[in-house]
């Protein structure tokens, strides 16, 4: 699954989307699930109403089909941040406008060094591949290496990491700087420890 990180603001609560679930809504947008699946991790499924649009280039617009798309979402309260399942930007902004007519206000979220060498660790990632750059912005590119190589020149040439792929037990995840991440799996145990090590 592919996610898009949200902070939410400290006067804000994420679980008053419990009081938003609308089972058959023809609302354009809706809570269609809500689960808190331990003390600190929620998931929450948006219903977003949208129509497949047939035709050809000739012959124009035909036909409308209508398609309820469901989009995840976890909260994890100890980080602070929501994960939104990524499928496409106008999605995200339809959300995004949605919690902000409930008064939940989310805020994109960018990883920072320190975060993404925290989740490497926690995760015990094996580098497969990672984007740096340095204070000119010149890009370096490492793969397949020891993550204690690419610490040591972290911090000795003062570089930033702009994305990460790595590979923890069997899963590749990735994390890029502007706080898209994924992880090749939906399992829910795995996705829950995923949240979880960003705390």
């Amino acid at each position: 699954m592919k996610f898009t990180l949200f902070s939410v603001d400290t006067n804000n609560d994420f679980r008053k989307t419990k009081n938003l679930i609308k089972f058959l809504s023809d609302d354009e947008i809706s809570i269609f699930h809500f689960a808190e699946i331990d003390d600190h991790l929620t998931h929450v499924v948006f219903n977003l109403k949208d129509e497949y649009l047939f035709g050809t280039k000739i012959s124009g617009h035909h036909m409308n089909m209508p398609v309820n798309q469901y989009i995840n979402a976890f909260y994890d309260d100890k980080s602070n941040l929501v994960f939104l399942e990524f499928i496409n930007e106008k999605y995200i902004d339809v959300i995004q406008k949605f919690l902000e007519k409930e008064e939940i206000m989310i805020n994109s979220y960018q990883l920072t060094n320190t975060v993404i060498i925290s989740v490497l660790e926690k995760l015990n990632g094996f580098i497969k591949n990672i984007e740096l750059y340095d204070d000119d912005e010149e890009e370096i590119n490492y793969e397949s290496v020891k993550r204690e190589i690419i610490l040591d020149q972290i911090k000795s040439k003062n570089l930033i990491i702009s994305y990460l792929l790595m590979l923890s037990d069997s899963n590749f995840i990735s994390l890029a700087r502007t706080g898209v991440v994924s992880i090749n799996n939906n399992d829910i145990i795995t996705l829950t420890k995923f949240v979880g090590a960003f705390s």
